[in-house]
C-alpha cells in the first residue's frame, strides 16, 4: 500500500551554522490526495462530455448573480466563454426581441418548487444571424425552498424549427388547395359525384342533386337507383 505523506521539517542551526537537529511531523494525507484525484478525474469527465455534445452548459448563481458558461458557447454562438460577461443580462441582450418577453414570462410563471424548466427562443449568433435554441434547466433550492442556482443546457434546434415551419407551410398549402377544390366542387355548373367501388354514393354536389331531383344527402345509396339515366 502506498501512502501520501506531508512532511514539514524544522531545522535547528548552531551559532556556527551547522545543523544541530531536525524536527518534523509526518502526516498521512492519502485521503486528501485521493479526493483531489477524484475531483480532477470528475472535472476531466465533465470537460470531455462538454466536448462531445453540441451546446453550452451554464450555471446561474442567483446569490452572486454570476453565470458560468462552458466552452460549448463558441460552438453555439461563435463566442468564447471567456469573452462573455458572467451575467444573465449578457444572455438576455442576445435573445430575439420578439421572444424575450415571452421567455421571461414563462420563467417567472413557472410553479414554485419545480425542479425542471424548458423553453425555446431565438438568440443572436456572433455572425449576426438568429438561431433557435432549446433551453433546458434544473433548479437547485436551499432547505428553506429558496432558489439558489439554475443549471442548464442550451442546444441549437434551428434545423428542427426550420423543418417544422416547412411542414406547417406545406399543411397550410394542402388545406388551401382542398378548400379551393371544395369550392369548385360545390359551385360547378355541372353535376359531380364521388362513388365507391360498389357504385354507391360517397357524396354529390348540389347541381347533380337538382338535375336528378334527389336529396343531396344520399351517402351510401346505390347510384343506379337514384340516377334517372
Amino acid at each position: 500500500m502506498i501512502l501520501a505523506i506531508a512532511n514539514k521539517p524544522k531545522f535547528h542551526i548552531t551559532p556556527a551554522g551547522a545543523t544541530q537537529q531536525i524536527l518534523g511531523v509526518a502526516i498521512d494525507i492519502t485521503d486528501r490526495k485521493q479526493a483531489e484525484a477524484n475531483l480532477e478525474q470528475s472535472n476531466a469527465r465533465f470537460e470531455s462530455a462538454m466536448l462531445a455534445i453540441r451546446g453550452a452548459v451554464y450555471e446561474w448563481n442567483l446569490q452572486t448573480q454570476t453565470v458560468y458558461r462552458s466552452k460549448g458557447l463558441f460552438d453555439l454562438l461563435g463566442i468564447r466563454a471567456e469573452d462573455a460577461s458572467p451575467t444573465n443580462e449578457w444572455w438576455t441582450e442576445r435573445v430575439h426581441p420578439d421572444d424575450l418577453e415571452r421567455a421571461q414570462a414563462e420563467f417567472l410563471a413557472a410553479p414554485a418548487g419545480i425542479d425542471r424548466f424548458e423553453s425555446e427562443y431565438r438568440v443572436r449568433h456572433a455572425a449576426g444571424y438568429w438561431i433557435y435554441v432549446s433551453d433546458r434547466s434544473y433548479f437547485q433550492y436551499d432547505p428553506q425552498g429558496e432558489l439558489l442556482k439554475v443549471v442548464g443546457f442550451n442546444t441549437d434546434i434551428t434545423d428542427r424549427k426550420r423543418t417544422e415551419e416547412e411542414l406547417h407551410q406545406s399543411q397550410l398549402l394542402v388545406q388551401r388547395q382542398l378548400m379551393e377544390i371544395e369550392a369548385i366542387y360545390q359551385t360547378a355548373p355541372i353535376g359531380l359525384t364521388i362513388l365507391d367501388r360498389d357504385l354507391r354514393y360517397v357524396r354529390l354536389n348540389q347541381r347533380l342533386a337538382e338535375i336528378n331531383g334527389i336529396d343531396i344527402d344520399v351517402s351510401g345509396a346505390p347510384f343506379a337507383k337514384s340516377c334517372p339515366i
